[in-house]
């Protein structure tokens, strides 16, 4: 069996599932329609819940595929889900012009708004930084906070007891932080340390070098000092034997004239 028969056969089943389950998924949020998303797994526009992989890119189920644990080549049902209520995207209908659609690129120059506290609208502007990105990541971890604030909802406790389990899961998040800045301060200290060693070690190796260098250079100039002291001495000894030859060979001269005087 191919691929495109295995993907037929997912499609399929996801359809089934869908129009099986469809009964089943009639809460409070079903009335909510997600523009622009349909569901890999039985290719229907989501209502409702919407259910998008935190594994696979760009991957939604709607609430039945999501129930039947539809599958397809790249997801599997083990992937972690993240729950999604609101519609994410604005509704623009199709009677608007390019012109009149809402932009995406917040631009802080044109966040004016009456009543609202400067110090609220730097801060909207401030998300609007890096193309989106820092709002992005705002709005996934509020959706993470409304998956754990949904999967409170089907526990049987009571509200003080939810508001005091999502208090101490706050707490604990709090202090994995904290540990974890602590853990990245110590290693940091720890590399900073490391490296001043290793820095020391090398100026104590740069030094020893350096010492080495300057006990040759006095051994090199010592030496050079020793032979030009032999080489004086040399040439001095050789000065004067050549002075004590040549007052030999006066000597002799003088004494031959006085023998050729005499005859």
């Amino acid at each position: 069996m191919d691929a495109t028969s295995t993907a037929r056969d997912i499609t399929a089943t996801a359809k089934d599932a869908t129009a099986k389950g469809a009964n089943l998924f009639k809460s409070s949020n079903s009335d909510v329609v997600h523009d622009g998303i349909l569901c890999d797994g039985c290719n229907q526009k989501i209502q409702g819940v919407r259910y998008k992989c935190l594994e696979c890119y760009d991957f939604d189920l709607c609430e039945a595929c999501e129930f039947a644990d539809v599958e397809n080549l790249r997801h599997s049902h083990n992937h972690q889900l993240l729950k999604i209520k609101r519609n994410e995207r604005p509704v623009i209908s199709s009677a608007t012009t390019f012109f009149d659609r809402p932009s995406y690129q917040p631009n802080p120059i044109a966040m004016k708004f009456d009543g609202v506290p400067p110090a609220v609208i730097e801060e909207l502007a401030e998300l609007g930084l890096d193309q989106g990105q820092r709002l992005n990541d705002l709005k996934l971890k509020a959706c993470q906070l409304e998956s754990v604030l949904s999967l409170l909802d089907d526990t049987k406790l009571d509200e003080d007891d939810k508001i005091a389990l999502v208090c101490e899961l706050i707490e604990e998040y709090k202090q994995q932080q904290a540990l974890n800045e602590q853990k990245a301060y110590q290693e940091e200290l720890e590399r900073k340390r490391d490296m001043e060693l290793e820095k020391l070690r090398q100026d104590q190796v740069e030094r020893q070098r350096q010492e080495e260098l300057e006990r040759l250079e006095r051994q090199r100039a010592e030496e050079l000092d020793r032979l030009e002291r032999q080489r004086q001495e040399e040439l001095a000894a050789l000065e004067k034997q050549r002075l004590d030859q040549l007052a030999q060979f006066e000597a002799m001269k003088k004494e031959h004239e006085e023998q050729l005087q005499q005859v």
